[in-house]
């Protein structure tokens, strides 16, 4: 059986797990049949990390057949890895020409950004989701959305302001580094809380007119103030009736903290066990699975195994993980099984070498699933191509300076760099790397398959000699080091288009304006 010979039902189905720019690229001239099916579809578009040839593409086509903007029901915009992309959306299209659009979201928002979505957001009667990561002009934007339907909000690397917002319909809130205060809806069932700093007796006073709440997640690891398990059994008792899922980490300074947690209220009479990791006087108390994402192991952790429950997929939900390594490390009490990034680091005492080391990281981690590796200290390079040989998936690499000089001398591994990696970062980006042309030019060769690179220049000629030899290149970030004011030296870039007939888009990032952020017109290879 092939795919055109699947029935319409089932296709249409299967199309709606498609982000729409895929779908259009991929359908949309395969024949008159395919091109019918997803003009009727709902449309999830996300542009996080498009190419720019791409966005283009789908761009002129929706200009061409403006019935699509119809279509769509999800929209991602984001500057993430691009130059622009949300002013140059913004120009082509207003969100009030998205009748049906219900979930918006928001990546690193720039300066220039927050007039358009001030105008248009109000407009915006359907909406019902709304997610806004990293920007620091949080306040303006949320202050120019239309409540009054809005049943979900995420808020994650926001600022730090102070404001208060009434949202009467809300279902779910999700928000990191909370510093605004939100006139809690008497509809609520989802809070997610992370990096939360207060005490206890303002998050019971928050908490107590949510009535409504069914499920709640805490994370708060380097807070001591909420590890009281007879607090929280008061407030869930007396406030919380509804409460059927509750996930959390808090910092504590005892054991006996932790017993506490393991009465009948918690074990038999909701069913939510916890274990703790000690590292030295400090332990982190948790639910099981592990509610984090990130993780950092050193050899002073012993973790405290609850014996009530399996600990085979404790650490499921832990993707980036951060190893503190040396000898010490307890293998059998640790195993992550979904690791996308690993951050290598020593602790001053020992050197990596190949061997033990090489056993110790793949014992602990499912290599399957690893995309990226961070080295920030010196390692043996014998452990690098151990990675790079197990891990399927492994394309992107974060190094710095100094190990990168020391790797591009082992052939074996250069030659596993330009194989594998298509995302490389040298972090961090203040420190000089570049010594000269020829030992860029060389970089650039090793590197050859490049997609994504981060770096340090001094000179436009090192500019351009980035974008001349890595010919897949689609984003670059320089941190700079020039003497140069900003906006002459920005126009000098741009200036470079023409001779390297290459179309691309260049701006600085609004808070550096060291930092320039190119976003290059190429197909993908």
């Amino acid at each position: 059986m092939n795919l055109e010979s699947l029935p319409n039902e089932v296709l249409l189905t299967c199309f709606e797990y498609i982000n729409a720019i895929d779908l259009f690229l991929t359908f949309d001239q395969l024949n008159f049949r395919f091109r019918q099916l997803i003009r009727t579809v709902r449309l999830s578009l996300d542009l996080y990390y498009v190419h720019k040839c791409q966005f283009h593409r789908l761009c002129q086509t929706m200009l061409e057949i403006p019935e699509i903007k119809s279509q769509i029901h999800s929209l991602h915009l984001s500057n993430q890895g691009t130059a622009g992309e949300i002013h140059a959306f913004l120009s082509l299209f207003s969100l009030e020409q998205f009748p049906n659009l219900h979930s918006l979201s928001l990546t690193s928002i720039r300066k220039h950004d927050v007039p358009h979505l001030q105008s248009m957001l109000p407009s915006l009667s359907k909406l019902t989701s709304f997610r806004l990561s990293r920007t620091r002009f949080d306040e303006q934007i949320l202050r120019s959305l239309p409540t009054i339907h809005l049943r979900r909000l995420s808020l994650s690397k926001a600022s730090r302001t102070h404001y208060v917002l009434n949202l009467p319909q809300l279902r779910y809130l999700n928000i990191e580094n909370i510093r605004c205060h939100f006139h809690v809806s008497v509809h609520l069932t989802t809070l997610i809380l992370s990096q939360l700093m207060c005490r206890f007796d303002d998050l019971e006073s928050y908490l107590s007119r949510a009535p409504a709440l069914k499920h709640l997640t805490i994370l708060a690891p380097k807070n001591r103030q909420l590890a009281d398990a007879n607090c929280w059994q008061d407030l869930i008792t007396k406030s919380l009736c509804q409460l059927q899922t509750f996930k959390f980490i808090f910092a504590g300074h005892s054991i006996e903290q932790y017993k506490k947690f393991q009465s009948d209220f918690w074990t038999i009479e909701h069913r939510w066990y916890t274990e703790y990791i000690q590292d030295g006087m400090l332990i982190y108390i948790y639910t099981i699975s592990y509610p984090l994402n990130e993780l950092i192991l050193s050899a002073d952790f012993t973790r405290c195994k609850n014996p009530m429950i399996s600990d085979v997929d404790v650490f499921d939900n832990v993707t980036e993980l951060t190893l503190l390594m040396n000898f010490d490390v307890k293998t059998d009490e640790f195993y992550f099984n979904h690791i996308r990034s690993v951050i290598l680091k020593i602790d001053g005492r020992i050197a990596l070498q190949h061997e033990q080391s090489a056993k110790t990281i793949t014992k602990m981690i499912n290599l399957f699933n690893l995309k990226h590796i961070c080295i920030h200290q010196e390692i043996c390079a014998d452990v690098v191509i151990e990675l790079l040989r197990q891990s399927p998936q492994l394309t992107s690499l974060s190094i710095s300076p100094q190990m990168l000089i020391l790797f591009i001398r082992n052939r074996e591994l250069c030659q596993y760099f330009t194989e594998k990696i298509r995302i490389f970062n040298i972090v961090p980006l203040l420190h000089p790397i570049f010594i000269g042309l020829k030992e860029l030019r060389n970089i650039c060769s090793i590197f050859s398959n490049l997609v994504q690179f981060k770096c340090r220049v001094n000179t436009i000629e090192e500019i351009v000699i980035i974008l001349q030899s890595l010919t897949k290149l689609t984003s670059l970030r320089t941190s700079l080091d020039h003497a140069d004011v900003e906006e002459i030296f920005l126009t000098k870039v741009k200036e470079q288009r023409q001779q390297l007939n290459l179309s691309y888009t260049v701006e600085y990032e609004d808070n550096d304006n060291d930092v320039l952020c190119f976003w290059i017109d190429r197909e993908p290879k």
